[in-house]
């Protein structure tokens, strides 16, 4: 669901709202665990540190690592 933040005009604002901003971890697609091999050997998400959601910020952090 997304709020409607068409009325705030506070640029700080806006931009601090985005970087914290829970979203569903890319890595693991929410799960927290990872996979590799087998189903059996789970390891946790190194991104989201098995909690499933990361942060806007976080992930476009990661990002730049990947490169």
């Amino acid at each position: 669901m997304y709020e409607d933040f068409n009325y705030i005009t506070d640029e700080n604002f806006l931009t601090n709202y985005w970087r914290k901003e829970k979203i569903m971890c890319p890595y693991c697609q929410g799960r927290g665990k990872l996979s590799f091999d087998s189903e059996e050997e789970l390891i946790k998400c190194h991104l989201c540190q098995g909690t499933g959601w990361v942060t806007n910020q976080q992930y476009k952090e990661s990002l730049c690592l990947d490169v």
